[in-house]
């Protein structure tokens, strides 16, 4: 089975993709480089870098387009690709909570929050709580934990 997030979502109005995609490009971005330093959800792999790529696990970038989010780590510290579609459905991720889990709960994190996702995951809140503390931070506002809320 695994560590792994699972998640379903309606089409998501474009407005709405647009932020969660602006989002996604700064976790991706300033998230590596963190202070303190976010590694991982729940700090497994802790001395291994915070590398995204594209969603095959190569040093290539993720793909973040009006359609979907497309992301994995690098190379041995990649695992299941996440694919975030805007048009809906139900999806899974095992990331193995390996670096590349903090963007993937982030993103989830921040669409749930919006009431746009429904999140379950093997993962505790001790797990989320890295991403939702980093987003918190980010945004200004308090980021609940998409484990205990519910997409309208």
């Amino acid at each position: 089975m695994g560590y792994t997030h699972y998640w379903s979502n309606h089409e998501i109005p474009p407005n709405k993709w647009e932020i969660i995609l602006s989002v996604a490009r700064m976790a991706i971005t300033e998230l590596p480089h963190a202070t303190p330093i976010v590694r991982t959800a729940g700090n497994h792999y802790s001395n291994e870098p915070l590398i995204i790529g594209n969603n095959l696990g190569e040093h290539s970038e993720p793909i973040l387009n009006g359609d979907r989010i497309e992301l994995n780590g690098i190379g041995y510290m990649s695992h299941e690709s996440f694919v975030f579609k805007r048009n809906g459905g139900n999806d899974l991720c095992k990331t193995a909570a390996k670096p590349y889990d903090v963007v993937v709960c982030v993103i989830l994190a921040y669409a749930s929050g919006l009431g746009l996702v429904d999140v379950r995951s093997d993962g505790t809140f001790a797990d989320w709580e890295p991403a939702l503390r980093w987003l918190s931070d980010k945004l200004g506002v308090e980021v609940p934990s998409p484990l205990t809320c519910q997409a309208a």
